[in-house]
């Protein structure tokens, strides 16, 4: 009996139901439409086309933006400040516009003076110094777009000044040099040089997007740097225990090099000899007349043997003449002895 009148409600029920329309319980649907602001956006650059989802869109990506890096995209006239990147899908409930950030592209100075001495009486002639971040704090990827250039010719002793460059997206910028960046002087390995290795530590205090009026514009410090060798890797530092922002933040970077070379002074050089001349070859003698007969003297009669202007036979003759006188006597000598003896 209860089945049968618990049957017979929920039938009644149903029915009472069937009699309203059917629109009368189903939701509302929204019209949700969405814009995008580029901010202009140069002429010519187009962006990717907004991808429709099933429960909402994807952001679309901005290319070739001129001086300035797309980062994202900011809910228009919203607190939430959150940058949604291009390709990120979002869900919107209602109607919104989305706005272009930008990361614009700036550049930043930093003064440096190069020295050069002389140790030596040979100036040196045209040489270029270079600049180059050797270390930071930051990672590379967090500043990948920023280009640095620092350099500066020289020619002969003074003091010579240039400027280190950093140009790139104003937000990469405030990453590499917000936690300290490094710079030192590249030493060529050119002969006669004595490179200055001083390091100095540059630390952007403060940035225009983040100051307290535009005016301010940007703060760049330039500190005195410390670096330490450990198990053959150099680090860098800036000692802020004895760092005074009152009294140790530098104007200007500067680099001292000497050169040293001295005149080698040359001996004196002698005069060069005459060759010697070259000797007269010899005339040839003249053939000897043959020995003419002896003619006798008009005047004693005697024979004269003809001169011949040799002299040497003369004495050969003498010393012949003495030796056979000597070989006499002694042979006689020698008979007498041996008569004496006999007797």
């Amino acid at each position: 009996m209860m089945k049968k009148r618990f049957f017979s409600i929920l039938l009644s029920l149903c029915m009472v139901l069937m009699l309203f329309p059917a629109t009368a319980f189903a939701e509302e649907s929204v019209n949700v439409t969405f814009e995008f602001d580029y901010g202009n956006l140069p002429e010519g650059r187009n962006s990717s086309e907004m991808i429709v989802k099933e429960n909402g869109i994807e952001l679309p990506d901005l290319k070739d933006c001129g001086e300035r890096q797309f980062l994202g995209w900011q809910i228009k006239n919203s607190d939430d400040l959150y940058v949604y990147q291009a390709g990120e899908e979002y869900w919107p409930s209602e109607s919104m516009t989305f706005v272009a950030v930008y990361d614009e592209y700036i550049t930043l100075t930093v003064p440096f003076t190069t020295m050069v001495k002389l140790d030596g009486d040979i100036a040196p002639g045209e040489t270029t110094f270079d600049l180059a971040i050797v270390a930071a704090n930051a990672s590379e990827e967090r500043y990948a777009d920023v280009v640095v250039s620092g350099s500066v010719t020289t020619i002969g002793a003074g003091d010579y000044q240039g400027t280190l460059t950093f140009t790139g997206p104003e937000q990469q910028l405030w990453s590499m040099l917000s936690e300290g960046a490094f710079v030192q002087q590249v030493n060529a390995g050119e002969e006669n040089w004595t490179y200055d290795d001083t390091v100095y530590g540059l630390l952007l205090s403060q940035i225009a997007a983040y100051a307290m009026s535009p005016e301010e514009g940007f703060v760049m410090l330039i500190l005195p740097a410390a670096c330490e060798e450990k198990d053959g890797v150099l680090y860098y530092d800036i000692d802020w225990e004895t760092i005074d922002l009152d009294k140790d933040v530098l104007d200007e970077m500067r680099f001292t090099n000497t050169y040293t070379k001295n005149v080698t002074e040359s001996t004196e050089s002698t005069e060069p000899t005459e060759s010697a001349k070259p000797t007269e070859s010899a005339k040839p003698t003249e053939p000897t007349k043959p020995t003419e007969p002896t003619e006798n003297n008009p005047d004693t009669g005697a024979a004269t043997s003809p001169q011949t202007g040799d002299n040497s036979s003369l004495m050969l003759w003498l010393a012949l003449l003495i030796v056979s006188a000597a070989g006499v006597i002694g042979a006689g000598v020698c008979s007498k002895r041996r008569n004496s003896r006999a007797k």
